[in-house]
């Protein structure tokens, strides 16, 4: 009896599954697509649409953002093994050639 139990109780959780995705996804079920944004509508001609409080600092913050990280990625220190090996082997080099 009670493999039966489990089967027929997996089989109606399958179906009830179905019937919500049905239901969720179906036709006539979501709204239609008004060619809107974020469902803002948009301004009438010839008028700008007017700034939200949080966008000039979001903005800001990323074009300083940029800018800082290409000043400081410009100017950082050569610190790469190739460009160390080759300053102590012109330096023993030259420390041969004066002996």
């Amino acid at each position: 009896m009670q493999p039966n139990v489990e089967i027929s109780s997996s089989v109606n959780l399958v179906s009830v599954n179905a019937v919500l995705i049905i239901a969720w996804f179906g036709p006539d079920t979501q709204e239609r697509h008004h060619g809107v944004l974020f469902n803002e509508t948009p301004p009438p001609p010839k008028q700008k649409m007017k700034w939200e409080d949080l966008e000039l600092p979001y903005y800001a913050t990323g074009i300083i953002a940029v800018v800082l990280l290409a000043v400081g990625l410009s100017t950082k220190p050569d610190t790469r093994i190739e460009t160390w090996a080759r300053k102590q082997a012109l330096e023993r080099l030259a420390a041969e050639e004066e002996e």
